[in-house]
């Protein structure tokens, strides 16, 4: 199976385990789960998606990535009562992409015009 093949069939897959994690807290009575269960089920998937990616060789998304442990880390802020600043964590992650990725962002008045 092609690479592309491949990554798209894990696409699905990660997409079809979200919908049914969803559908399954959906079904219990509220209380049930604790309330950012969905947060950490959506972090799970993304960095169980990369790293399947990684072992079978097909480039890893490093914005799945970042989203991955931003979500894993908001869910697991709330479950144990403690007291994660995500939103600074965010701002300092696109802070540090810009500066050490500048021509991630071609075009943007922020980036670098002169980086090859």
């Amino acid at each position: 199976m092609a690479k592309d093949d491949l990554n798209s069939q894990l696409e699905r897959i990660g997409w079809a385990v979200f919908i049914i994690m969803l559908g399954v807290l959906w079904l219990y009575p509220e209380g049930t789960f604790h309330e950012d269960t969905w947060l950490i089920g959506v972090g799970a998937i993304f960095l169980l998606l990369n790293v399947i990616r990684y072992l079978y060789t097909i480039a890893v998304s490093w914005f799945t990535i970042i989203l991955g442990l931003l979500a894993l880390a908001a869910g697991l802020d709330n479950y144990y009562n403690v007291e994660i600043p995500v939103i600074g964590i965010i701002v300092i992650i696109f802070g540090l992409i810009i500066l050490l990725k500048p021509k991630t962002f071609k075009g943007c008045p922020w980036a670098d015009k002169g980086h090859k």
